[in-house]
Order: C-alpha cells, then sequence, then structure tokens
C-alpha cells in the first residue's frame, strides 16, 4: 500500500487531491552498490550518463563507476573510470561532473584510473567513443563542475593550479590550451583555497559559488566577474548563516537560480533557493524545508519547469508534502511523495522519463538502489497555491517518521500540531498521541512485528503512511 495524502476540505482549483506517493521503478534490472552523483544527457548520443561510486553487473561485466543507459539497455564506457592498486587515498572513485565539449565527453572528479591508464589522481578525464584519455594539463584537486559557454569549457572545483598556471578554481579551455580567468584568492596568510563548487553565466557576467576569501581572511560565498573585473557579492547580497553552503545554478525565468543549504531565518531571501535577478534575490514560494537540514543538491529545467531535488521532506510555504524532488511552475511548488531513506544528488527527464538518483536504497516499502525512474506523474502529485494570493486555503504540512522500519523507537516529526494514532492492518487501534511540540518519539519495543499505518490529523489535513516493525 502506498503512502496517502487526503486534504479534508477541498477547493474546486485545489491541485493536492487523493495524491497517491509516485510510482517509482528500478531502472531495469541493474543492482547498483554504491551511490550515485550525476546523471547527465549526452544529447549527441542520445544516452543518459550515469556516474557515480558504484559497480554494477550486467551480462556478467562490471561497469565501473560510469554507465550510458539508451533507455532499455545499460552500457559501459569502455573499462570504465577506477583506481589502480598503488593509490593509497581513493578507495572509491569520485565522479563529480560531466560534460560534453568538441566531439569528447569531459569527466572530472577524483580517480586514479581511466581505462589503461594508471596516474597517481587524476581528477579529468576525456571519452571519444572508443577509449580515455587524459588532459593536456593536469589539475591538482577536484573537479566539481564544467560548463560551455562561447564555444568554451569551463572547468571549477577545489583545485589551485593547472599545469603551472595559478588559477584558483577555476580555467577555460578553447579546445587548444587551458587558460586562467584570475580568479582571485587574497588570503594573507596563504593557509586557505577558493572552492568553486559551481559556475554560471547570467547577464554577461560569470558567478561562482563556493568559499572564496578577500585580504581581511573573510570569506565569501559568491563571487563574479563583471565587465570583466572579478568582484565579491556584496555582503547584503552574499549567503549568509555561518554553516550555509552552495551546490547547483541554473537559469530559470531570465533569472539566476541559487540551491544549497541555507535558510531564511538566517537572512536569506528564501529557503535553500532563490533567485537572483542582476540587483536583488527574489523568494521562490517558501523553498524547501522540514527535514532536520533541508538542502537542495541539484536544479534543472525542463519545459518551461524547475526541478529541485536532495534532502527534504516538504515544499513551499504551504509546506506541502515534497520527498526528496519537487518542481516550480514559476509560482507554485508541487512536490512528490515517496519514502526516500536518503538523500538524492542529482536528476534529469530523458525520453520522457523523470530519474532520480541519490544515497537511497528505499522508496516507500520498495527496494530501490540509488537510481529510481518515474514514466507518469512528473509535475508531481500534491501541489500548493500561487505565490501571491491571500485567500485563505487549508494548510498542507509536513509529517515524516523515522526509522522505517523500526525495532524499539521511532521519532515522528509534524511541521503542526495535530493527533497521531497507529493502527494494524486489520484497523484496529494500537495506540494514539497528542502532538504538541512537532516532534515525538514512540516505542515500538511493544509492538509485534509487522505492517503498522500511522496517521496524522488536523483540523484541515490528514496523512497516513505505513509503518514496518522488525524485531
Amino acid at each position: 500500500m502506498k503512502n496517502l495524502i487526503l486534504i479534508a476540505t477541498l477547493l474546486p482549483w485545489q491541485e493536492c487531491c487523493f495524491a497517491q506517493a509516485a510510482p517509482w521503478q528500478n531502472v531495469g534490472d541493474y543492482h547498483f552498490n554504491e551511490p550515485i552523483y550525476v546523471l547527465y544527457i549526452d544529447s549527441a548520443t542520445d544516452q543518459l550518463l550515469i556516474a557515480g561510486q558504484f559497480r554494477v553487473i550486467t551480462n556478467g561485466d562490471t561497469i565501473y563507476h560510469i554507465a550510458s543507459w539508451n533507455g532499455s539497455k545499460l552500457d559501459s564506457l569502455g573499462s570504465g573510470i577506477n583506481n589502480y592498486s598503488g593509490s593509497l587515498y581513493l578507495n572509491i572513485p569520485n565522479l563529480q561532473a560531466i560534460c560534453r565539449y568538441h566531439n569528447k565527453l569531459y569527466v572530472g572528479g577524483a580517480f586514479s584510473k581511466i581505462g589503461s591508464i594508471e596516474q597517481f589522481f587524476l581528477y579529468l578525464a576525456t571519452w571519444d567513443g572508443t577509449s580515455w584519455d587524459t588532459v593536456s594539463k593536469r589539475f591538482n584537486s577536484a573537479v566539481l563542475d564544467m560548463k560551455v559557454f562561447n564555444d568554451t569549457l569551463y572547468a571549477c572545483g577545489s583545485f589551485d593550479s593547472v599545469g603551472n598556471m595559478q588559477v584558483n578554481g577555476l580555467v577555460g579551455f578553447d579546445g587548444i590550451d587551458w587558460f586562467s580567468l584570475g580568479v582571485p584568492n587574497q588570503d594573507p596568510n596563504a593557509n586557505d583555497d577558493n572552492v568553486v563548487r559551481s559556475l554560471q553565466f547570467y547577464q554577461g557576467d560569470l558567478y561562482l559559488t563556493g568559499y572564496f576569501y578577500d585580504s581581511t581572511n573573510h570569506q565569501h560565498q559568491i563571487i563574479r566577474r563583471h565587465n570583466g573585473t572579478w568582484e565579491f557579492m556584496p555582503e547584503e547580497f552574499d549567503l549568509k548563516g555561518g554553516s550555509d553552503w552552495s551546490n547547483a545554478m541554473c537559469i530559470y525565468d531570465d533569472k539566476l537560480i541559487l540551491s544549497g543549504y541555507f535558510l531564511k531565518q538566517w537572512g536569506n531571501a528564501d529557503n535553500n533557493i532563490m533567485a537572483w535577478d542582476g540587483t536583488q534575490w527574489h523568494a521562490m514560494g517558501g523553498g524547501m524545508g522540514c527535514s532536520s537540514n533541508p538542502s537542495i543538491w541539484d536544479i534543472f529545467v525542463y519545459q518551461g519547469k524547475l526541478y529541485a531535488v536532495g534532502a527534504f521532506n516538504c515544499a513551499g510555504e504551504d509546506e506541502l508534502p515534497a520527498d526528496n524532488i519537487a518542481v516550480w511552475d514559476g509560482s507554485k511548488w508541487c512536490g512528490f511523495a515517496g519514502g526516500f531513506n536518503n538523500k538524492a544528488l542529482g536528476a534529469a527527464i530523458y525520453h520522457d522519463t523523470l530519474y532520480i538518483a541519490g544515497g537511497f536504497t528505499q522508496i516507500d516499502d520498495d527496494s530501490i538502489y540509488y537510481i529510481a525512474m518515474l514514466t507518469a506523474g512528473m509535475t508531481g502529485d500534491t501541489c500548493g497555491y500561487s505565490v501571491g494570493i491571500s485567500e485563505n486555503y487549508p494548510t498542507l504540512i509536513c509529517f515524516s517518521f523515522n526509522p522505517n522500519p523500526s525495532s524499539n523507537e521511532m521519532e515522528v516529526t509534524t511541521s503542526a500540531y495535530g493527533h497521531l494514532t497507529i493502527t494494524n492492518e486489520l484497523g484496529e487501534l494500537i495506540h494514539s498521541f497528542t502532538v504538541q511540540n512537532k516532534q515525538l518519539k514512540v516505542s515500538t519495543s511493544n509492538f509485534p512485528s509487522g505492517t503498522y499505518f500511522l496517521t496524522f490529523q488536523t483540523d484541515t489535513t490528514i496523512q497516513t503512511k505505513k509503518i514496518i516493525i522488525q524485531h
């Protein structure tokens, strides 16, 4: 039985009635054994590329850490990417970015073996459709993001040098040679290196997010190249919060969208996602929240909608149920129910199918290892209300619990006060509670092993979810 969300008071224009958990499926019969970080659509070959820490066996052969999917079959890229036996520090390769440029795929991260080529630490490699190769200059640390703009490949990451060039986290490639963009690192003690997590061009300027240091050793999160000159974002427009960090950027609705881990209560425009118009930040309907440390790891645009994935349980000011993935149409968020047991790190829509990848091994009650696909309902199954409408609507709540399966104790978290009941498969009442502090620990040590249903009810909303008790 799937999670069921019932909205007690229905309005004729309301989009969130009787939504069920999205029917996520395994990708073929393949069993991935470690997390997947990157999903990249290669339009040149019409394939979905999958990269991460995994190994997967197909037709008796092992695919190492990067694979191609054509909608029905998984295949390798040569002998893949791996580590050679002399690598003391990289137990598992870490692939972070893929980008096609001039008839080659560029793959970034941290690894030590590509095809038959072995080196002590490699951070960028190329695949021409037949074989792997290194690039002409050596990077000294990981590549985290890549983009092509005006026929130039840009790569950013934790590296501070490429070849003999000091580049401080960003480098360009014109198809012949690599060149520095002159990103500053003004740390007077030279103890802290830039870490550039993402890059994006917007209104003719190049924006970088990550960690950057000025001459007073003050750390900035955003820097941009404006009219050929690098400038730190003014403090009022930088990320705020102390423990905040940024992830992916993209362009949507003529604005620069920034995602990551940052909260409105810290002084930011919104929670974990916000929009920049060139002069100021704008809220995006409340962003993402509900989990203990909600965050967004990847964003992309498809057919006029913005998709966001990460580690969160609800979206929007309505706090509508949205488990690790939500979609924004420019005025409201729509969430996907599900029940992921770990975060999502990447997503893509390929051949009209939504794919999501990350560190999860279970969705709802199904064992789905690190990647899942959805062939229907790709615009979300529970939607909030358009931003700016002032009518009083019933409030959608965020209701979650963990662990599932549970043994001796579970923790229930809600975004509202209400009443919680637990019933067994026969519909018999086992226990009931009044939730007064939005967080409740429930002992399950005396519950017989089996399937139970948790129902959380407020004045306007009812949600029922399933939990397995195992002793």
